[in-house]
């Protein structure tokens, strides 16, 4: 959402998420130079401040052995570098064709695979009614579908996990 306060630099956000305010007079930003320049630059200038690139700076696998222990025990029967993960970040929701087209996809793939579903939040949708029908039967013993959120680092950092199908999103690549 862009909200246009004012004309002056100073009081005028990126964004929401973005917004680059007074007092501070650095803003650091989780990327490099050689990735996004052009966009550090454009922050700078529409900002007033200095943007300082910090990256690529990668958060830790912290295993709770709990959490998501059936996606993990999936993996630990997989042969190694064999399974497929796919997901498309937080922000960006598939149509139904999209995800029937991906479906298709998967299945004729042969591969192992472990696919993240998501749905705009309120939206009701139920997971087996946006898949074709009998799909998550007709691959049971090589995929798994998950609604919502798998812990990504988790998934990306076993040795079954041998491709990353993404949208290419920058915390997706830095996880990668």
């Amino acid at each position: 959402m862009r909200q246009q306060k004012s004309k002056d630099k100073q009081d005028a956000p990126v964004n929401d998420q973005h917004e680059m305010k007074p007092p501070c007079k650095i803003v650091l930003y989780n990327t490099f130079r050689e990735l996004e320049g052009k966009y550090i630059d454009y922050l700078s200038d529409i900002g007033g401040k200095k943007v300082v690139p910090v990256g690529p700076l990668v958060k830790e696998i912290i295993d709770d052995e709990n959490e998501h222990s059936e996606i993990i025990q999936w993996l630990d029967y997989k042969d190694e570098s064999s399974t497929l993960f796919v997901s498309f970040g937080s922000e960006y929701f598939m149509s139904k064709e999209e995800i029937e087209e991906i479906a298709h996809g998967l299945e004729l793939s042969k591969v192992n695979f472990i696919w993240v579903v998501r749905f705009p939040v309120g939206e009701k949708v139920e997971l087996e009614e946006a898949l074709p029908k009998g799909f998550i039967e007709r691959v049971a013993q090589r995929g798994m579908v998950v609604e919502g959120w798998a812990p990504q680092a988790r998934i990306l950092a076993h040795s079954s996990t041998g491709c990353f199908v993404s949208h290419c999103g920058w915390n997706s690549y830095c996880k990668a």
